[in-house]
This record gives structure tokens, C-alpha cells and sequence, in this order.
């Protein structure tokens, strides 16, 4: 598993794709900021039992205690509709994690593993802007899965 780290290290130097450090030894995990189209925010890749990849993601936003009620609804529709991965929050300080654990099989090469870390940031830009819409009061949790569902439609 460790060279699944060391893999994905490589493979995010070589892209650019935000700033990477060294996989960390002791906690085996690998720590970087994605860029997307509608944000940037960190992501931290842990090992965990056997063959399993645990990819999270915390969103660029903190939630005010007076939207955590709304932000909380939105979380549960989302993850209602997820197919890989899902969110939990907003936790004490207002903060939304997007957490997916996936099996990697035995002989992944690197294309299937960049794969697999490009869907997950791809999970969290396609959805920030509705947790941004539904923070400044835009739209309902609804309306916000709602407008997703038509986006999706049509890409």
C-alpha cells in the first residue's frame, strides 16, 4: 500500500495539481491542496487496512452556526444521490468533509489511481457551489439539489 502513496505523490508533483508534500512515514498519509474551478481546499489520502484508500476533503468554507441547520439538510439530500464518497458536517467549528474510502485492487497502476483521486475532487467542485448558494441564503437545500441534478442533466 505504501507505493499507492508514493504513486499518487509522484503523479500530483508531475501535474502540478496544487502543492504536495512527502508522504508522511509514521501516519501513512498524503497531504495536498486541490484546485478546482470553484475552489481550492485540502485533501489528506490515508492508508487504511489492507488495500483500502481513505481520500478526505474539507471544504473551503466554514458554516455559521445560524446556516448549520439548512447546510446539515444539504448534506443529506447529497448523500442521498452519492454514488462514491459522501459528506459529513458540519461538524463543532462549521466545517464540511467530503470522505470516500475505496478498495484499491492489487495491480493498480497509475492511471486507475489518479482516476480514482480525480473523481473524488471532482465530487467536491461540482458541489461547492451549492453549499456556497445555500450558506449566503440563495437557495434552499432543494432548490440547491435541484439545480445540481439539471447541471448534471445536461453536462
Amino acid at each position: 500500500m505504501r507505493r499507492v502513496l508514493d504513486h499518487l505523490c509522484q503523479d500530483l508533483a508531475e501535474r502540478h495539481m496544487g502543492s504536495t508534500g512527502k508522504p508522511d512515514e509514521r501516519r501513512q498519509e498524503l497531504r495536498f491542496h486541490a484546485m478546482g474551478r470553484n475552489g481550492n481546499w485540502p485533501v489528506v489520502m490515508t492508508e487504511g487496512s489492507g488495500d483500502l484508500l481513505d481520500i478526505t476533503s474539507t471544504l473551503p468554507l466554514t458554516i455559521p452556526r445560524a446556516g448549520r441547520k439548512r447546510v446539515g439538510e444539504l448534506v443529506d439530500r447529497l448523500n442521498i444521490l452519492a454514488e462514491d464518497g459522501g459528506f459529513t458536517g458540519p461538524d463543532a467549528v462549521g466545517r464540511i468533509h467530503c470522505q470516500g474510502v475505496h478498495r484499491i485492487p492489487e495491480g493498480a497502476d497509475r492511471n486507475g489511481l489518479r482516476l480514482l483521486v480525480e473523481r473524488h475532487l471532482a465530487l467536491v467542485d461540482r458541489h461547492l457551489p451549492s453549499f456556497f448558494a445555500v450558506v449566503a441564503g440563495d437557495q434552499t437545500p432543494t432548490e440547491a439539489v435541484h439545480q445540481l441534478e439539471r447541471v448534471r442533466r445536461f453536462a
